[in-house]
């Protein structure tokens, strides 16, 4: 049989073709599998971008809208009945006290009294003669009563027209402004008529209302500050803190005394209070970095010196335009600031950290911060 030399060749080449492919495949899947085991870990090692944040002391301020009132506001009443012939005041004028407001006429008062002290005189020289005359046994125990009630009587008559003939002068109880002026010269009052209000800023007041989560945390003669509607700044102590709540609103009056000296002052004007409640150690963070866990808790993911991620509940203890300061973490921590969407607690990852430690705090801030 003759045997095809062409045909073997090409058997021959097919074979050794597949055989080098065939080989090729197998001695090629081992390193491929040894660079993904590589890959695989490596992708396991998450890259965040941190910051060592530290904690400083600052004062949370209770900010509350309230109005400026006045020490005092007196309607001052006619205390007798008459004309008024006398009127010293005009609305705007600032008086001391004991000043004369204003008199009415005291019709014959005057002469009643002279009628009454006269009387009184010969009362008392009746009495006087009485005591003798019953030294010596002239006269009765009877008697002598007799006489002493006379001139009691006299005295009692001689002090009530004084009184009636001062209620004529109305003077000012304190040092006020006259914010109004209900009478006129030769008006005719009786007793009981308001004719004078008497307004007194000595000192002014700021008062607010704080609710009943709040209240515990103010005491008598703390410091304060308050802004006046026209960004005037002032500062005074607590004075006056309500033992009972509002029904309705549940809040509680406080007031607080300005010291700084007020050049208009007025009441009923718009006041903001800042009230100084408590110092913490707090660290100053964007709010971007807040985040909430499995439970709704508002908290911020950290890590710690190995590098695993851990999660921290916070409080929010004071805000500002740019930032907030919160509490509840360790005094120096590692704050995850990119990355921390992408990572869980418990996981090891790879941080790198920001040149600018400390996140920059505006002057809100810095000026809440205490040593």
């Amino acid at each position: 049989m003759k045997i095809n030399v062409g045909v073997v060749v090409a058997w021959f080449i097919a074979l050794s073709l597949t055989g080098w492919i065939i080989s090729g495949s197998f001695a090629s899947t081992s390193p491929p599998a040894e660079t993904d085991t590589q890959l695989t870990q490596t992708e396991k090692t998450a890259r965040v971008q941190a910051s060592v944040l530290n904690a400083k002391l600052i004062t949370k301020t209770l900010t509350l809208n309230g109005q400026t009132v006045a020490k005092r506001v007196v309607d001052i009443k006619a205390e007798s009945t008459g004309k008024i012939i006398e009127l010293n005041v005009e609305k705007g004028d600032w008086v001391k006290a004991g000043t004369i407001l204003m008199k009415l006429d005291p019709n014959d008062l005057d002469s009643q009294l002279k009628s009454a002290k006269a009387l009184e005189s010969q009362r008392k020289m009746e009495y006087d003669g009485a005591v003798q005359l019953n030294k010596q046994g002239l006269q009765n125990a009877t008697q002598l009563a007799g006489t002493l009630t006379l001139y009691e009587q006299a005295k009692a008559a001689t002090e009530s027209l004084k009184i009636q003939l001062q209620d004529t002068v109305v003077k000012a109880p304190f040092d006020g402004y006259v914010n109004n002026r209900n009478a006129e010269l030769g008006s005719y009052v009786t007793t009981g008529t308001e004719v004078i209000e008497l307004i007194s800023f000595s000192p002014m007041l700021i008062s607010v209302q704080v609710s009943e989560n709040n209240i515990a945390a103010i005491q008598l003669g703390q410091t304060a500050k308050a802004k006046l509607v026209d960004d005037t700044e002032v500062e005074g102590k607590i004075s006056f803190i309500s033992a009972s709540s509002n029904p309705a609103t549940r809040t509680f009056q406080v007031e607080m005394e300005v010291t700084t000296p007020v050049a208009q002052p007025v009441a009923g004007a718009s006041a903001t209070l800042e009230l100084p409640i408590k110092s913490a150690m707090a660290h100053y963070i964007s709010p971007a970095l807040l985040i909430l866990d499995d439970n709704g808790q508002l908290g911020i993911k950290t890590i710690n010196d190995q590098n695993v991620v851990e999660f921290h509940n916070v409080s929010l203890a004071e805000t500002t335009p740019r930032g907030i300061w919160v509490t509840g973490l360790p005094s120096t921590t590692k704050v995850i600031t990119v990355g921390q969407g992408f990572v869980k607690v418990g996981e090891t990852v790879e941080p790198t950290f920001e040149t600018d430690a400390e996140p920059e705090q505006d002057n809100s801030a810095i000026s809440k911060i205490q040593g």
